[in-house]
């Protein structure tokens, strides 16, 4: 069993490192991971100019600035923008659990900020190795049109 001595140092040491630290620091950090996919496997996918990998790709990034994410299948160049913004359900819980040196910390840190979605999807169209495709007809056999769902009332 624990001597009151060791449990109150215990308990001062939690309440010093939640006081010296902001909310948003210890629970949301200031990366995010972000998924990233394309209707062609094996895309390269670029963060602000930077060689991540290809697709499918799970990857960290730094939540507290805006990003650009590239995904090339050869030519072909998907462009998407990744825009950081302040979360102020972060600076709320700041106030009423750690005052104002959690607001400092989280500002400087950067930490309530976000990304504003954390998945990307890269689709290059028909040309793309996962892009739907008919089955081959027999010569002459007409192929299948598609045409829109029936709603039952006669008009589409």
């Amino acid at each position: 069993m624990k001597s009151p001595s060791h449990r109150t140092a215990a308990l001062l040491l939690a309440a010093l490192l939640t006081s010296t630290a902001g909310c948003a620091t210890i629970l949301h950090g200031t990366h995010t991971a972000v998924t990233i996919r394309s209707d062609a496997p094996q895309a390269e996918v670029f963060v602000d100019g930077e060689a991540r990998g290809v697709t499918p790709l799970v990857t960290m990034i730094d939540h507290t600035v805006s990003h650009q994410i590239v995904v090339r299948r050869g030519e072909q160049v998907q462009l998407h923008r990744l825009e950081s913004s302040f979360e102020p359900g972060w600076l709320v819980l700041d106030l009423l659990v750690t005052s104002i040196i959690g607001v400092v910390v989280d500002a400087v840190t950067g930490a309530w900020r976000g990304l504003s979605q954390d998945t990307v999807f890269a689709s290059f169209g028909p040309g793309s190795l996962l892009a739907p495709t008919l089955p081959e007809a027999a010569p002459g056999t007409p192929r299948p049109v598609p045409v829109a769902p029936w709603n039952g009332n006669g008009s589409q």
